[in-house]
């Protein structure tokens, strides 16, 4: 009598789950066939099942703990992966979860990439998860919807719903995925705005080792012009997105440690350090004998112009600078070396940069399945992605 009341005091909400999943899936199965992963998103996607499922999610929850019989608590154990499978299947430490089973979610999300033979599988259990409101399946239907991946058509628009409804239980992925989408699908002040909030909120949540949150946080501060939150952000946290406000308030650094964070941002695909660039180096101009600010203000003037003479503008700004600094003398082998570097520099580093960006593959502007999301996880998600290079 005591194993059995301990045995259902920590097994049935768990079982509960399996159980829902179980029928769910079952149910799917037979509308749809069992070999199309196409199929097996598309019913989830269309005719309004989610929203009915939300409605009726505490009717079905109370009909499936009531039908937990021993015959169902077998059954489910020999199609599902018991704990021990999943605890096995976990290699790089836990994650930010909310839910009781969520590290699980989070584990059969992952095999997705690593065990095909499951995929159509593992893909109905992840529906069955979502439609039971588990805030990490919703989180991970958002993401595929958000990208199109398993035969789902791209669509934003249902993604932010399922962020949203997975957000709602203070899940911190979706909540950043909400900061990423508003950063990326708005314009103007109110958009920023809204995703500051959200990236506030993801960060009170947990510290997240990828540095995706702090990352981000840092960037939207600095782009509202909120330097001191955007330090703020930066204090524990390896993301190149947080050398941009370093770099700009830190003016204890030498010069080219700055210019070396504002190059190091350049690679996760913004472009708020070429104007900087620009920037720095002309407030140094005066002392500068590499010609820095020559450099750089033609670099930031040939990516939007690739087609203009080079050597041309170098002269130009050479002969600003001898004016800028009257220790430079004028002497015409000096001046001619000197336009000759520097139109040398700007078009290499045009070309270093550019490799320097497409060589970046963690992908910053991803949605993420979960958090922590780190490059070995990237890796493993990359093959998904139509024309993404590891």
């Amino acid at each position: 009598m005591y194993q059995s009341t301990v045995f259902r005091s920590w097994t049935v909400p768990l079982l509960v789950l399996l159980a829902l999943c179980l029928a769910v899936g079952q149910a799917q199965a037979a509308s749809t066939g069992t070999g199309s992963i196409t199929g097996a998103f598309t019913d989830l996607f269309q005719g309004g099942q989610f929203e009915s499922a939300m409605k009726n999610n505490q009717q079905q929850n109370s009909e499936v703990a009531g039908s937990v019989t021993p015959e169902v608590v077998s059954d489910t154990q020999s199609k599902l992966p018991g704990f021990n499978d999943f605890i096995g299947k976990i290699r790089y430490g836990t994650h930010n979860t909310v839910s009781k089973n969520g590290e699980q979610v989070v584990t059969l999300i992952r095999s997705l990439t690593t065990d095909p033979a499951q995929k159509d599988k593992t893909l109905r259990q992840l529906q069955s998860l979502a439609k039971a409101n588990n805030p990490e399946a919703l989180n991970f239907v958002g993401f595929v919807l958000a990208n199109g991946l398993f035969g789902a058509s791209r669509n934003q628009t249902r993604a932010v719903e399922y962020f949203k409804a997975s957000a709602a239980a203070n899940y911190q992925p979706a909540i950043f995925n909400l900061a990423l989408d508003a950063s990326y699908n708005g314009q103007g002040k109110e958009p920023l705005a809204r995703a500051s909030m959200y990236i506030s909120r993801a960060s009170s949540l947990a510290p997240d080792s990828s540095s995706r949150v702090c990352g981000l946080a840092s960037f939207l501060n600095y782009r509202q012009g909120d330097l001191n939150n955007a330090i703020r952000y930066t204090k524990g946290c390896g993301s190149a997105l947080g050398g941009l406000p370093i770099a700009v308030s830190d003016t204890t650094l030498p010069l080219l440690k700055r210019i070396g964070l504002l190059r190091t941002s350049l690679g996760t695909g913004v472009n708020d350090a070429y104007p900087l660039l620009e920037r720095l180096s002309r407030s140094s101009a005066e002392n500068d004998n590499q010609y820095l600010y020559c450099k750089y203000s033609l670099l930031n003037r040939v990516r939007h112009q690739p087609d203009i003479e080079i050597k041309d503008l170098a002269a130009r700004c050479y002969d600003q600078f001898t004016h800028l600094n009257p220790k430079e003398k004028p002497d015409l082998n000096r001046r001619n070396q000197a336009i000759g570097g520097i139109a040398s520099f700007v078009a290499t580093e045009k070309i270093a940069l550019e490799q320097l960006r497409a060589s970046n593959h963690f992908h910053y502007a991803w949605s993420v399945p979960y958090l922590p999301f780190q490059q070995q996880d990237v890796d493993l998600f990359a093959p998904l992605f139509p024309g993404t290079a590891l």
